[in-house]
C-alpha cells in the first residue's frame, strides 16, 4: 500500500506535534466530545458502565462517533477531531447536518446539535442534558471560541486515535476477555479491558486497562498505557519497552517521544510494547 495513500488497516506513521499548541488541539477536541456524550445522557439509556456516553472510531471517515439513537428515525453523531467538525448523520453513514467548529462557542456547538435532532425528529429543539462529571478547567467553558488553528496537530491527534484503534482492535482479536476499544469522553481516552476474573464486578475482581490518551494533567503529551488492577504491592519488574507510572496511578506507560523517535519501526515498538506489557501485567497479577 502506498504510504501517501495508507487503508483503513494501516498504521498511519505519527509526524510529531508543535507542543506549544499541542494542549489547545486536544482539550478543544475533548470539550467538542462532550457534545456526543451529552447525546448520550439524553437519548440512550443509561448503563451501569456509563458507557452511553462514549464514542468509537470509524476508520474510513476518520471521525468519532458516538452511540445510536435507536428510535426512529435512527441516527448517530460524530466529531471529526483532524477537521474539528461535529455532524449529524443516517444509520449508513450519510450526513444529514454538520457544523464546524472554529470560531464558534460550546453554546453554539451544543445549540447545533439540538437544532438538528430537532430537525431530524420533527420537534423544537430540546437541551441536551451536558455530561455530570467535572471537566478540565478550560476557558470554552466560560465562552470562549474554538480556534482549531492549528490544521497539522489536529491530523496527527486523529492519527493517535486512529493508531490505537487498529492496535487495541487486534489485540483484542486475539486476547480472551478483552473488550473492544471505545473512546471515553471524562478523561478522552482510547480505552479496552481484559477481564480476568470475568464472574466478578470490576472492582473485586482482577483485570487489565489498555489504552491511549493524547495527554492529561500528569502527562501532557499523548502517551500509551497498560495498568494491572489491582496495584501489585510488590516490586515492580523493570520493563524493556516503556517504564511504570506511579504518581497516582500504577501503570506502564509508552510516551510520545519515546515512540516518535522509533520512526518507521514505531507500528512494532507500540505492538510490543502492548504485548509486553500484558504479560507482565499477568504475572503480577498471578494470572
Amino acid at each position: 500500500m502506498n504510504a501517501n495513500h495508507p487503508s483503513a488497516l494501516d498504521w498511519r506513521a505519527l509526524e510529531g506535534f508543535d507542543a506549544n499548541t499541542w494542549s489547545v488541539v486536544r482539550e478543544e477536541a475533548h470539550w467538542a466530545m462532550q457534545v456526543l456524550a451529552a447525546i448520550g445522557y439524553s437519548h440512550i439509556e443509561p448503563a451501569d458502565d456509563d458507557s452511553q456516553s462514549n464514542a468509537g472510531w470509524v476508520d474510513g471517515m476518520q471521525i468519532l462517533v458516538g452511540r445510536r439513537i435507536e428510535r426512529e428515525p435512527e441516527c448517530f453523531a460524530s466529531l471529526s477531531p483532524s477537521r474539528m467538525i461535529l455532524a449529524l448523520h443516517e444509520p449508513g453513514g450519510e450526513t444529514l447536518d454538520e457544523f464546524a467548529l472554529a470560531g464558534a462557542t460550546l453554546d453554539e456547538a451544543y445549540a447545533f446539535m439540538e437544532s438538528a435532532l430537532g430537525r431530524r425528529y420533527g420537534a423544537d429543539p430540546a437541551p441536551l442534558n451536558r455530561p455530570p462529571y467535572e471537566m478540565p478547567r478550560q476557558a470554552l467553558a466560560t465562552g470562549k471560541q474554538f480556534v482549531s488553528a492549528d490544521a497539522s496537530g489536529q491530523e496527527e491527534l486523529a492519527r493517535w486515535f486512529h493508531n490505537a484503534n487498529l492496535a487495541m482492535r487486534d489485540l483484542r482479536a486475539r486476547t480472551d476477555g478483552a473488550t473492544g476499544p471505545r473512546v471515553w469522553p471524562h478523561h478522552f481516552d482510547m480505552g479496552m479491558l481484559i477481564s480476568l476474573d470475568p464472574d466478578h464486578d470490576a472492582e473485586s475482581g482482577r483485570s487489565i486497562g489498555i489504552g491511549m490518551t493524547p495527554g492529561d494533567a500528569s502527562l501532557p503529551a499523548p502517551y500509551w498505557y497498560v495498568n494491572p488492577w489491582p496495584a501489585p504491592k510488590v516490586e515492580l519488574p523493570a520493563a524493556r519497552i516503556g517504564q511504570w507510572h506511579r504518581e497516582g496511578w500504577t501503570g506502564l506507560v509508552l510516551d510520545a517521544k519515546t515512540l516518535l523517535e522509533a520512526g518507521d519501526a514505531q507500528e512494532e515498538l507500540c505492538r510490543s510494547f502492548l504485548d509486553e506489557s500484558v504479560a507482565m501485567c499477568r504475572g503480577l497479577l498471578g494470572a
